[in-house]
């Protein structure tokens, strides 16, 4: 089953900044690795060893939200949400 490595699930950023949201994940057989915003499938910018990166050069209004990594492999499926909120926005309870 794959094992997503991570140390982070939020992330505070302004219009206009540039993000990158990281999934390392292990596994053997190799996972395949995707991530998923409102249930579409976005496929990695790139994939550096077993880090799928996800790359906003310009982040917008719209981009804000939760990402989910989804790894899967013939084993099973694991998967992390990353939360990018806007900077200075209050949270809601």
């Amino acid at each position: 089953r794959p094992i997503i490595e991570t140390t982070y699930s939020k992330i505070a950023a302004e219009i206009g900044q540039s993000v990158m949201l990281t999934c390392r994940v292990i596994g053997l057989p190799k996972p395949n690795i995707i991530w998923k915003y409102n249930e579409q499938v976005i496929a990695c910018n790139e994939i550096i060893n077993d880090m799928c990166l996800l790359h906003f050069s310009k982040i917008a209004a719209n981009d804000f939200g939760t990402y989910r990594c989804v790894a899967e492999n013939l084993l099973g499926q694991e998967e992390w949400s990353y939360t990018i909120v806007s900077r200075g926005k209050p949270e809601t309870p």
